[in-house]
């Protein structure tokens, strides 16, 4: 499994804010700053312990199950989240915003993507 966060730096924006709300939603991520971007990768599937934790606790797993099955394509998936809430911790799923999103892309198998989501929280039945 591969992680990537990457969220494009605008010369208005705080680094270590945009730093920090990546390593804020994927802890133990790696974030480097190339150019104009700010990069965190990891191989780590506990890197992705947070992000479950916090969909777990809003009750929205369905929802970033079906986005991510929906953008499944040749091994990778991906979600934009909203930049802003970020910088608070939250994940939210994000269109477009005037201040960027962070762009999220994981390599995994299609079939693996609910247990990814669901993770050792039991079945569907759960809240």
């Amino acid at each position: 499994m591969r992680i990537l966060a990457k969220a494009r730096l605008y010369p208005t924006e705080d680094l270590d804010k945009v730093v920090g709300a990546i390593k804020a939603l994927f802890p133990g991520i790696e974030v480097k700053v190339e150019s104009s971007e700010v990069i965190g990768e990891s191989s780590d599937p506990s890197v992705l312990d947070r992000f479950r934790d916090v969909i777990r606790s809003r009750r929205v797993r369905d929802t970033f199950e079906e986005i991510l099955l929906r953008n499944w394509s040749a091994g990778v998936t991906w979600m934009d989240l909203n930049k802003q809430d970020a910088t608070a911790g939250m994940f939210n799923i994000a269109e477009e915003s005037p201040l960027g999103v962070i762009h999220v892309e994981i390599e995994i198998p299609k079939d693996e993507i609910h247990e990814m989501v669901w993770g050792s929280y039991g079945d569907r039945g759960e809240v």
